[in-house]
């Protein structure tokens, strides 16, 4: 289900590389809850919404003062409450491009939705909802505010 080419290539630079391949059913949403707070620190919620534990794979590489991931997963419901730059001592941006599904995202207010090649902005100090249908595929780059 999981397409492997890309996060092969990109796995061979990679800091960090998580995936559900291995752990067992019960465990794996609090597993891959874990996983995804690399890339969003102030996730509350991994909902899977074809009422299967969620499968997934996770590239992670840190650059600068920031992150890069590639992130596949099974299509869920993420949502954060939103970075607190007092408490955790980061404050920044989320550039995240859709490599591959539809994700519906909630942030700011606002609702849209990101298809195929389309990429966001989204400040990680605001919660946010993101809804991924299609086994999505994305890449995120966590920006510090000052670069932008």
């Amino acid at each position: 289900m999981l397409e492997k080419r890309s996060l092969r290539a990109s796995a061979g630079k990679a800091d960090d590389v998580w995936t559900t391949d291995s752990v067992p059913e019960p465990e794996r949403e609090d597993y891959w809850r874990g996983a995804l707070r690399r890339l969003y620190p102030d996730l509350t919620a991994v909902v899977p919404l074809d009422g299967e534990a969620v499968r997934g794979r996770l590239v992670v590489r840190s650059f600068a003062d920031g992150w890069a991931g590639e992130c596949q997963q099974s299509a869920a419901r993420l949502a954060g409450a939103g970075c607190d730059p007092a408490g955790d001592g980061w404050d920044g941006y989320n550039l995240i491009l859709q490599i591959y599904g539809v994700g519906r995202v909630s942030h700011a207010g606002r609702t849209f939705h990101r298809r195929f090649g389309e990429m966001t902005l989204t400040d990680a100090a605001l919660p946010f909802e993101e809804v991924g249908l299609g086994s999505p595929h994305v890449q995120v780059w966590r920006l510090p505010r000052h670069v932008l």
